[in-house]
């Protein structure tokens, strides 16, 4: 979701509905041949407006092991996921989508305990 959310900054409306961001990347890549791995890189960019060579190779096989995963997991029912793995890469993509669509060349995380009174709620019901 966040990508989509980067995407329709950038790009508004420049994915059709019920589409994501990374509909070009194929869970199903070989990347061990060059020309699926360039694919991959270019699905990547393709709507944040990144050339293929501007995506970093680490992204693209971030992104397709992801795919195949959820692939794995939604349609063949497999449940031996590693989580953290999973959890990982996904959080590497969000870097990596905020570093290729930005001119800031860091990501500042806060402790969530400094924002703790923010998100308690503020009803007595």
């Amino acid at each position: 979701m966040f990508g989509d959310d980067v995407a329709e900054i950038i790009n508004s409306g420049g994915i059709a509905q019920n589409k994501a961001w990374h509909e070009d990347v194929r869970g199903l890549a070989d990347l061990r041949d060059p020309v699926q791995l360039q694919r991959a890189q270019q699905g990547f960019g393709k709507h944040f407006g990144v050339s293929a060579s501007d995506v970093p190779e680490i992204a693209a096989r971030r992104m397709v092991e992801i795919k195949k995963i959820r692939n794995d997991y939604s349609h063949e029912a497999n449940a031996s996921v590693n989580f953290q793995e999973f959890f990982q890469d996904a959080v590497a993509i969000v870097c990596h989508i905020a570093f290729l669509t930005t001119e800031v060349d860091r990501i500042s995380v806060y402790p969530w305990e400094d924002y703790l009174d923010t998100f308690e709620p503020q009803s007595k019901v």
